[in-house]
């Protein structure tokens, strides 16, 4: 997302909503771990503003152009799944060990 909402100012395309000028702003303030999970709390506070920056034609438009620029492949699978990706997991078990 953090590509598109960069794509979607680049190319001068306007929100759709102006609202999720601050979405945007949330997102591309997000600073990666490397590796590291993001907490399920931190997650749904970020699918929120991904979902509805997901749905603003301003990210749809920046989205159909993305020939202009580079973006991953499995971009909109992740994004079409927001709802079922956020959900919690049940019936996993984990166990320590030590080595």
């Amino acid at each position: 997302m953090r590509v598109l909402v960069d794509a979607r100012d680049k190319l001068g395309i306007r929100w759709q909503n102006s609202e999720n000028e601050k979405h945007g702003m949330f997102v591309m303030s997000f600073e990666g771990r490397g590796g590291v999970a993001v907490e399920p709390i931190e997650f749904q506070l970020y699918g929120l503003a991904l979902d509805a920056l997901w749905r603003d034609s301003g990210i749809q438009d920046a989205y159909a152009r993305r020939s202009e620029f580079q973006l991953s492949e499995s971009v909109k699978y992740f994004l079409d799944n927001l709802d079922r990706i956020g959900q919690p997991v049940s019936g996993r078990s984990f166990f320590t060990f030590n080595l």
